[in-house]
């Protein structure tokens, strides 16, 4: 797949590849064979653009396009009529829910940052086994978990969130949650380290 989609958004061109193809191929799957050429062109380009920023590497050019795109301090009726737009609009919220965990209450977080963490570890894991470079926050160290979330959320997901909110007002329920997450993992982070102090001061 690197090779195919030269190394750039190897998955996200993948599955959305495989996805519109599926809709071409097999007739009962196009459940979009009633649209006509101008609009499923229309389709296929926000569909495209969608999924390519879900990958983290276009993260922070996002955010600056959506900065840039909506600078006025709060929407207006008229904020959604240009199309490029509603595209980034389209955009930043596929990529935000993407990465909702983060913005749902602690003990939904907790759950799905441990098995997103356990996945990155498990790669890393197998990049050392094939002796290959290995990537970034893949590497096992301890309370990776709760170190690595709490900068995630503090450096990737709540500045994301702070700018989306004067424009999606409600997404400040995502925003408090976040921002609480932080403490709750915090927390779990002081606790753990408590209890290996108290083992390594305590040994069997």
């Amino acid at each position: 797949l690197a090779m195919r989609y030269n190394d750039k958004s190897v998955l996200e061109q993948h599955h959305v590849s495989t996805g519109l193809r599926l809709l071409q191929t097999v007739d009962h799957n196009n459940f979009l064979s009633h649209l006509d050429e101008k609009h499923m062109k229309n389709f296929r380009r926000l569909v495209v653009s969608m999924v390519m920023a879900t990958d983290m590497s276009n993260h922070f050019q996002l955010q600056a396009d959506w900065s840039t795109c909506f600078a006025t301090k709060e929407a207006d009726n008229s904020t959604f009529d240009d199309t490029v737009r509603r595209s980034l609009l389209l955009e930043q919220v596929i990529h935000c829910a993407d990465l909702a965990n983060c913005g749902k209450p602690f003990h939904f977080a907790e759950q799905w940052g441990e098995r997103v963490v356990a996945e990155f570890l498990s790669q890393g894991d197998k990049e050392q086994e094939l002796g290959l470079s290995v990537s970034p926050m893949t590497t096992r160290s301890p309370n990776a978990v709760e170190k690595s979330q709490m900068a995630f959320i503090q450096h990737v997901v709540k500045p994301m969130l702070e700018v989306m909110v004067p424009v999606l007002p409600p997404t400040e329920i995502a925003l408090n949650h976040a921002h609480n997450n932080i403490q709750h993992w915090g927390d779990r982070l002081k606790r753990s380290c408590e209890h290996e102090h108290e083992e390594a001061n305590n040994p069997a």
